[in-house]
């Protein structure tokens, strides 16, 4: 879902225009995704939307090979990889090689997401009581 650079095209099944708003959580979930690549450069702007992207993906158990840049804090299930293309050609051949395990860490994923990350009504007054303290 969304731009995708002219030379991956080749390689790619299925590209799908951007989806915003409600209908996103949705439409994710719909893809049935084997395996996400989330790439991204080490810098703030990335560093701030990677951990909401990798929450969404890890709702829907997805597994993730991302930047390490994404995940540095957050100690996700996911395979964090550096920047070196090595490192990501390693990591998708041994997703490949290993589906099972692949799909276990999708499994793990989505479990960390429900279980630890999501804003439930207990982590709601938690939050709330950090931004707004009792006098």
């Amino acid at each position: 879902m969304g731009p995708c650079a002219r030379w991956l095209r080749p390689y790619i099944h299925e590209l799908r225009a951007p989806v915003e708003g409600a209908l996103f959580p949705g439409a994710l979930a719909s893809l049935n995704l084997d395996l996400v690549l989330v790439p991204a450069r080490s810098n703030l702007l990335s560093q701030s939307k990677g951990a909401t992207s990798l929450l969404a993906l890890g709702a829907c158990g997805y597994p993730v090979i991302c930047s390490d840049s994404l995940c540095a804090e957050s100690n996700l299930p996911v395979t964090a990889v550096s920047e070196a293309p090595s490192a990501w050609i390693a990591a998708i051949e041994a997703h490949i090689d290993h589906p099972e395990q692949s799909a276990q860490r999708g499994d793990e994923l989505r479990r960390e997401v429900l279980q630890n990350r999501m804003l439930d009504k207990a982590h709601l007054q938690e939050w709330c009581g950090h931004w707004a303290p009792s006098s």
